[in-house]
């Protein structure tokens, strides 16, 4: 669960750029809302996310040597729901990246 904006950081120590896909489930802690993915302003994936059905999260990119952020925003506040005392704006689950030599690599 995250509150809002939140990073996820990816290093590559291989010294040569290599691809990424990345896949994720996302859903909204209650109602509805946009889910943004970006690479500083470059958007990577965006949607409407709910409640009742995840929706998929699927993008690919390339990733240099060092570190790349992605970054995950979302157009509303967080909120609490029912006992728990966090503030809770969407879920990411499922998170899966799989990474591979970017064509052309040696």
């Amino acid at each position: 669960w995250s509150s809002g904006g939140a990073e996820l950081r990816l290093r590559n120590t291989s010294g040569q750029t290599v691809q990424a896909a990345i896949s994720a489930q996302a859903t909204s802690v209650e109602g509805t809302r946009s889910l943004r993915v970006l690479v500083g302003e470059r958007l990577l994936w965006g949607d409407t996310i709910t409640t009742r059905v995840p929706v998929e999260i699927r993008f690919g990119l390339a990733l240099p040597p060092g570190e790349t952020v992605l970054r995950f925003a979302t157009d509303r506040p967080a909120q609490k729901i029912g006992t728990d005392p966090r503030q809770l704006a969407y879920q990411i689950a499922n998170l899966e990246i799989v990474v591979r030599p970017a064509p052309g690599a040696r």
